[in-house]
């Protein structure tokens, strides 16, 4: 703190010495002491305030800039969406136009003639493994009495 040497403290000491006496001189030594460490632990605590605050700064600008790259990013998101959405209705569009010209192409209407009504051909009921499996062992009975 103070730049003083031995030869300095030892001329306070003496002065001090011929001031208080030497019957007052160890109280005054312990009241030094006390209010030089009082201040001590106010300069420590006053450090790590500040110390404190010096790091919450710092984290209130890493927070700062990853907001901003977070907003950046979501921006970036909305604009590959919006693409997004735009290249798959053009894909949807040329899909209809050339889905109608292979269906002209294919089936050319004739004069009069209502257009045709595209709808896929009716499939049969599919059987689960348990219908197959029961109709396969009726079978197999039903062969067998007859072959005896």
């Amino acid at each position: 703190m103070f730049d003083s040497g031995f030869s300095e403290i030892a001329l306070i000491l003496i002065i001090a010495l011929i001031v208080f006496g030497p019957e007052r001189l160890p109280e005054l030594a312990r009241k030094a002491g006390y209010w030089i460490g009082k201040f001590r632990r106010y300069m420590d605590s006053m450090r790590s305030e500040i110390e404190r605050e010096i790091n919450a700064d710092e984290l209130r600008t890493l927070l700062s800039k990853q907001e901003h790259e977070i907003n950046e990013l979501r921006d970036m998101l909305q604009d590959t969406r919006t693409q997004m959405r735009d290249e798959m209705g053009d894909i949807n569009r040329e899909l209809g136009i050339t889905g109608e010209a292979l269906h002209k192409s294919l089936n050319p209407p004739a004069e009069g003639d209502p257009p045709a009504d595209i709808s896929p051909p009716e499939l049969p009921p599919v059987e689960s493994p348990e219908q197959l499996h029961s109709k396969h062992n009726y079978k197999s009975k039903d062969h067998e009495r007859r072959s005896e």
